[in-house]
């Protein structure tokens, strides 16, 4: 029997009497996991903070090294340089005889000539540096200096301040070795005793020797010279 439309009941079609969902259903529940999504931003947030709290740690100390292991250091480096210069030197060699081979004659012999050239003024710089250390040892013997002083005397006196004559004779050693001693008292023979106390006892505990002396260059003689000076005021 068909009912009158307007006495259907609310929720009811007029034909099979069947339910319908009407507004007033449950809803779709969430999706599943759609509420962890905000407990994982908090998670991630306390991470962070105990992150920065850990970037305000001190440094760790910085290592010190003994005397002994820069000198040791000091040491490898020198021979690293030299392993290095015996190696540029092998290759310069081989670059010139290459270079040689495609020259021409009178090239070659002008080569030649500079090479040997070269080799006359090296030779002749060298004996002036040798006639230079003699002048300064004998200068620094006539003036009292300690024995030990002697053979490091060319090193500890600058070489820019020696002036050579016309046949390459050093001419100021004399006065040169002797401003130094008056600088330098403590290296006149018999001063080690009272250049002693100075350094408070520091002096035995040093670990130079006369031959890491002779190896130093200027500068490294100037960084260490009061080390340098009481080591040779003993000898």
């Amino acid at each position: 029997m068909k009912v009158p439309w307007g006495m259907r009941p609310n929720g009811f079609d007029g034909t099979t009497g069947t339910a319908g969902t009407g507004a007033g259903g449950t809803g779709t529940p969430p999706p599943e996991g759609a509420g962890t999504e905000g407990s994982g931003g908090a998670s991630g947030g306390t991470g962070t903070g105990a992150a920065g709290a850990g970037a305000g740690a001190p440094p760790p100390p910085a290592k010190t090294y003994t005397q002994a292991e820069l000198d040791a250091a000091m040491s490898a480096t020198r021979d690293e340089a030299a392993k290095y210069r015996t190696e540029n030197k092998t290759l310069k060699e081989a670059a010139d005889a290459a270079a040689k081979a495609k020259m021409t004659d009178d090239e070659r012999k002008a080569a030649e000539l500079a090479d040997r050239e070269k080799k006359a003024a090296d030779r002749e710089s060298a004996a002036t540096e040798r006639l230079v250390a003699t002048a300064l040892r004998e200068a620094g013997v006539a003036a009292g200096m300690a024995p030990g002083t002697l053979k490091l005397l060319p090193r500890l006196i600058e070489r820019s301040s020696v002036e050579l004559d016309d046949s390459g004779e050093p001419k100021n050693a004399a006065a040169l070795v002797d401003a130094f001693l008056k600088e330098h008292p403590e290296m006149k023979a018999g001063a080690g005793t009272g250049a002693g106390s100075a350094d408070g006892g520091s002096r035995g505990k040093s670990t130079l020797t006369l031959e890491a002396i002779q190896r130093m260059s200027p500068a490294e003689i100037n960084q260490r010279w009061d080390e340098v000076s009481a080591f040779l005021a003993r000898q």
